[in-house]
């Protein structure tokens, strides 16, 4: 977070320079526990998302960990899931 942040990169320097108060460190501090909690749910989407996507049954498929009918299957159980969602409706 720190790394890819720009905002968070800067408090980060800010908090660690020599030249600075207590008082001022631990508002420093407070305001990058701010901007991680604000970032947070972003991170937290994208890791969610590289997880679905990561290890979908086509891939794992591709990677030899399982077969053709567990395939079939995961896609059998989406289709009732949408299924059971429109009935809901």
């Amino acid at each position: 977070m720190h790394r890819l942040d720009p905002v968070c990169s800067s408090i980060s320097r800010r908090a660690m320079a020599a030249d600075i108060s207590h008082a001022d460190r631990a508002a420093l501090e407070l305001e990058l526990k701010e901007r991680e909690e604000q970032l947070l749910p972003i991170y937290h989407q994208v890791a969610v998302l590289f997880a679905d996507l990561h290890d979908t049954p086509g891939r794992m498929q591709e990677k030899g960990c399982i077969s053709v009918s567990l395939i079939f299957i995961v896609f059998f159980l989406r289709l009732l899931d949408d299924f059971w969602d429109i009935l809901r409706k």
